[in-house]
């Protein structure tokens, strides 16, 4: 199967992101289920399967296409800005992610899509960043700003094994900043000495370049402050 192939069995454009792979997939699979139920005949249970094959064929090809390595991108190191956002008297938080000098077709790895209820993905067409939030459920603010940190390690993580960058993630969270990197520092609650672990298990098991920056909170840092906006509009589209 080719790529083109694949697309139009999908139904996707050539400038389909992610989020759209995945939607078009579980939407043809859907569409196919349903019709399978009304299914008497052999010969078209027989088509119906075939169809769900190639669906299936279609949405591996496209998950797994190679990504458009840009040499001077893998020179420089992957830039994101990490922020996080929390509503008294609601058990959800939100967190914004900017991330720079990543290759335009960058492909969301899927789990992590439904893991972190990520959406508002987006890459500019002629830019090598994208924008995304997420949500998590009974985190204060200080864990929910570690989440996004650990949130946008597991997003790239394979993209900076395949491109050999160091990830600079900055926070304007102090505590965030400690409690994951700071040795001196030992964490004070469970939470946080399990998401220290965590932390360290996704460093030392894929053998990661990390640099963790504390940066100032509204103060006209752009990335910073487009991640602080991301995380607060995703709390104010749900309540």
């Amino acid at each position: 199967m080719e790529i083109a192939e694949a697309k139009q069995i999908l139904g996707l454009n050539d400038n389909f992101t992610q989020m759209e792979l995945i939607s078009a997939y579980k939407n043809n699979i859907a569409e196919n289920d349903s019709a399978a139920a009304d299914i008497d005949e052999l010969g078209k249970f027989s088509e119906s399967a075939s169809k769900l094959y190639d669906i299936s064929r279609a949405y591996l090809l496209l998950r797994d296409k190679e990504l458009e390595i840009v040499p001077e991108l893998a020179a420089q190191p992957l830039i994101i800005f990490t922020d996080a956002s929390v509503k008294k008297n609601i058990d959800v938080a939100a967190f914004g992610v900017v991330a720079d000098n990543i290759p335009r077709d960058f492909n969301f790895p899927s789990s992590i899509i439904e893991k972190y209820n990520i959406t508002s993905f987006h890459i500019p067409s002629n830019q090598h960043h994208c924008i995304f939030s997420g949500l998590v459920a009974n985190y204060d603010v200080n864990s929910a700003e570690m989440m996004a940190i650990l949130c946008s390690i597991e997003v790239f993580m394979y993209l900076t094994q395949l491109t050999d960058q160091t990830m600079v993630i900055y926070t304007d969270s102090l505590v965030a900043k400690k409690v994951l990197s700071d040795k001196r520092m030992p964490p004070n609650t469970k939470l946080y000495t399990a998401l220290r672990k965590r932390f360290r298990q996704l460093i030392d098991t894929h053998q990661l370049d990390i640099i963790i920056k504390k940066v100032n909170a509204h103060v006209g840092i752009e990335m910073n402050e487009i991640a602080d906006a991301t995380a607060k509009s995703r709390l104010d589209r749900m309540y």
